[in-house]
């Protein structure tokens, strides 16, 4: 019997600790995009799957720079960047895991490397689903006026 309470308890310390680590990550991420928004226009993104082992990402858009970052609990980190100049952003299929496609975006810089992502709603604890429609069309319009 008290090796069963043992487990028992184990097992709900293990629970605490992934709900405290998602926790922190959802305040990093907020954090995050609060102080790129400070500067530049930023976005709560996921990449095309296989793309980066984190699933969440930050795109930031400037004139002279596209930049996804990944954040978490810690510092945030600069994935990839890309030349503002010359980049353009068109509507995609992006396929975020093995059975599921859904409507993204690609944003193409003028040296010809791109970036599938999908637009998802502000960091959260619970289950989202990425924008897509109206806002979706909207936000690759905003994206565009920024980079022309």
């Amino acid at each position: 019997m008290l090796l069963l309470i043992l487990i028992v308890i184990a097992l709900l310390a293990g629970l605490a600790a992934l709900v405290a680590y998602g926790a922190l990550t959802v305040r990093g991420q907020r954090r995050t995009l609060a102080t790129f928004r400070a500067t530049a226009h930023a976005y709560f993104t996921r990449p095309q799957m296989g793309m980066w082992k984190l699933a969440a990402t930050i795109l930031v858009v400037s004139p002279d720079e596209v930049s996804v970052w990944k954040s978490g609990p810690g510092q945030p980190t600069r994935l990839i960047a890309l030349p503002g100049r010359g980049a353009t952003v068109t509507a995609a299929e992006v396929r975020i895991n093995t059975a599921r496609v859904v409507e993204g975006f690609v944003i193409t810089s003028a040296d010809g490397r791109s970036v599938p992502l999908t637009l998802w709603p502000e960091p959260t604890m619970g289950v989202a689903k990425p924008h897509t429609g109206a806002l979706l069309v909207r936000t690759i319009e905003e994206i565009r006026g920024i980079l022309a």
